[in-house]
């Protein structure tokens, strides 16, 4: 399910900060004073994220547990920068880029991308069998499938895929790969692309190497077919 970096859920938690809006100079902060009361919520929160950073797996998802307690974190310095600075730009700023966010972040569905693709197959019955070509799909489409059809990896070579396997049979393909790989220039014929939703298709955009399985799948059919 992919590795990535001890420090990933640290830079989840800069980027939930939307900076630059906590980032400044502090000078006349007194953190003891302000912090010495939520000591219990800082030892939660950094043991849990502690934890789960140690673990080579990681996902956003993980990290709902202390989202509040995070906000809550977050509360001492937002009362210095509004109250004390009144640095009323930081306010204007964050409050604009929530709620440009937050109808991405609502209404944005996850792994589109696969749910798009199982729709597809409900709609097109004619199709058996669906190849995986390199972990094209990583959630289990059958899983939330209405109707059964076959799904496994396709392991030979990408010129095998002909009339032979069959035009029953479509080549499911991450974007990445299918952009990449010389042998799917000509003579695949595309059944249908299925992309992410706008928020998913940002996070490929920012970091491709990590959200590859987040972009596009191209659902191609045997040569010879259609």
């Amino acid at each position: 399910y992919g590795v990535t970096p001890f420090y990933t859920f640290l830079l989840l938690f800069l980027g939930l900060s939307l900076p630059p809006s906590f980032l400044g100079n502090y000078k006349g902060f007194n953190w003891r004073e302000k912090y010495n009361s939520l000591i219990p919520v800082l030892f939660f929160f950094f043991t849990f994220v502690v934890a789960h950073s140690l673990i080579p797996h990681k996902e956003e998802r993980f990290m709902v547990p202390v989202l509040i307690l995070f906000l809550v974190l977050l509360t001492p310095l937002a009362h210095f920068w509004i109250f004390e600075k009144r640095s009323f730009w930081r306010v204007a700023y964050f409050c604009v880029l929530n709620f440009t966010l937050l109808p991405l972040a609502s209404f944005s569905v996850p792994q589109n991308n696969v749910i798009s693709l199982v729709r597809f197959f409900n709609d097109h019955e004619e199709i058996e069998t669906v190849y995986a070509f390199e972990d094209a799909v990583v959630l289990e489409p059958k899983a939330f499938s209405l109707r059964k059809f076959k799904a496994v990896p396709f392991t030979q070579e990408i010129s095998h895929f002909t009339v032979e396997q069959g035009c029953r049979s479509v080549l499911a393909v991450r974007e990445d790969k299918y952009k990449t790989h010389p042998d799917f220039g000509t003579g695949f014929p595309i059944r249908g692309i299925f992309k992410p939703g706008p928020l998913e298709a940002l996070l490929v955009r920012l970091n491709p190497r990590q959200n590859a399985r987040r972009g596009s799948i191209y659902l191609l059919a045997p040569r010879g077919c259609l």
